[in-house]
């Protein structure tokens, strides 16, 4: 299980780019096994700020400042991987639904 903490506030962004560099695209920093380990959590969020940020998370994310976009789903994999899967539920519900019609 990983603890992994976003950050959003404008005080916390400030601290983490000071702290670990942050610019501008989005990104992630493991924080265990690394030097930010020891780095004390304060102002990086509702964190007790006497721990260091090893016994906090284990990574911190970095959403950019950057603008939103949407992105459009690939579902060429699921349908690869799951397609007759789904088509055969599909067709049970569809068998179920008309069972139920003629019983009425």
């Amino acid at each position: 299980m990983w603890s992994i903490w976003p950050l959003e506030a404008p005080e916390e962004l400030q601290k983490a780019w000071d702290v670990f560099g942050l610019g501008d695209e989005p990104g992630h920093v493991v924080v265990t096994g690394s030097e930010w380990a020891s780095t004390p959590a304060t102002g990086m969020g509702t964190i007790d700020p006497g721990l260091p940020m090893g016994d906090v998370v284990d990574a911190v994310v970095y959403h950019g400042n950057v603008p939103d976009s949407i992105v459009g789903a690939d579902l060429s994999v699921l349908e690869a991987n799951y397609g007759a899967e789904l088509d055969r539920r599909r067709r049970l519900l569809l068998d179920a639904f008309k069972l139920l019609q003629s019983r009425r």
